[in-house]
């Protein structure tokens, strides 16, 4: 009877391992002027996922040193993959880059 406990907290600490690590994007350009800011990353979609919360916060961080108040993500995430698993085919290596709009509000 104890043993269904005990298994439960073992399944539970395994599939937490299990989950894909975020990642975040940094500043790879834009402009203080314009207020435009772009932001990238490379992960493998495979095993890691973006995360865009961090991504976005980060974003807002740059565009605050800038002195805007904040950082608006716009529409045009694009991604590309890098390379490709010759055996399977999969993407092992993609890059994501979503430009922002610094906003003074």
């Amino acid at each position: 009877m104890k043993l269904f406990p005990v298994s439960v907290v073992m399944v539970s600490l395994v599939s937490g391992c299990m989950a894909p690590p975020p990642v975040a994007m940094q500043a790879t350009g834009g402009s203080m002027s314009d207020g435009v800011l772009m932001m990238s990353t490379t992960y493998n979609p495979e095993i890691e996922e973006i995360n865009w919360t961090a991504s976005n916060m980060e974003a807002s961080s740059r565009c605050q040193a800038w002195g805007f108040a904040r950082a608006l993500p716009m529409a045009d995430t694009r991604q590309a993959c890098l390379s490709v698993d010759s055996y399977y085919g999969r993407c092992e290596s993609m890059q994501a880059t979503r430009t922002y709009q610094c906003a003074v509000r």
